[in-house]
């Protein structure tokens, strides 16, 4: 009695670090002491991107394909903490793999990028299908088709879609490329 209400309470974890994984299954970006922007989706651009079968549109994963934890992501710092939208003109995710070059993906939504209009693809992850996927253009199909040997497309989650999460365990929420929920929580002790 007397204590502050803080002062009863031994913390029992610590934040380490937040990661976003900008394409599902590849490597994440650090977001370090400038943090990330929190969506309703989750972090920004967190999943964002997923790489899928030309044909089919499944998801790729490295659960069948663990060449993809060889690729590295990259998007500038201002972009994943910034709520200025200005901040994105000019700004790309680089992805890249030892040896096996690199691929620039404009951050930018609009509908025509680098004089080339985006075509919709489907795209199904788990569940979860959609028609209104974003290809994002040759340069990135050809980087993941030489990283997996085999016809690949990388797609961006649909603006304005939603794809919800299971109602029994948030009823609210909303996720995009996820396994399942906005937030992934990692312990290490």
């Amino acid at each position: 009695e007397g204590q502050p209400l803080w002062a009863a309470h031994t913390p029992v974890m610590r934040v380490k670090d937040v990661m976003v994984y900008p394409v599902k299954s590849c490597c994440g970006i650090s977001c370090g002491t400038k943090g990330a922007l929190v969506e309703r989706t989750g972090l920004r651009y967190d999943r964002h991107w997923m790489v899928i079968e030309e044909k089919t549109g499944k998801m790729i994963t490295q659960r069948k394909h663990p060449t993809l934890a060889l690729v590295k992501t990259e998007i500038p710092a201002e972009a994943l903490c910034s709520a200025d939208p200005s901040v994105l003109e000019d700004q790309c995710l680089t992805v890249w793999a030892e040896g096996n070059g690199r691929a620039e993906i404009p951050l930018c939504e609009a509908a025509e990028v680098r004089d080339t209009p985006k075509t919709k693809r489907r795209a199904k992850v788990w569940e979860f299908e959609t028609e209104d996927a974003m290809d994002e253009g040759e340069e990135a199909a050809m980087f993941f088709s030489n990283i997996l040997n085999l016809k690949a497309r990388l797609v961006r989650f649909p603006r304005g879609a939603r794809r919800p999460t299971e109602v029994e365990f948030a009823p609210q929420d909303a996720t995009q490329f996820s396994d399942g929920y906005p937030f992934l929580v990692a312990v290490q002790e």
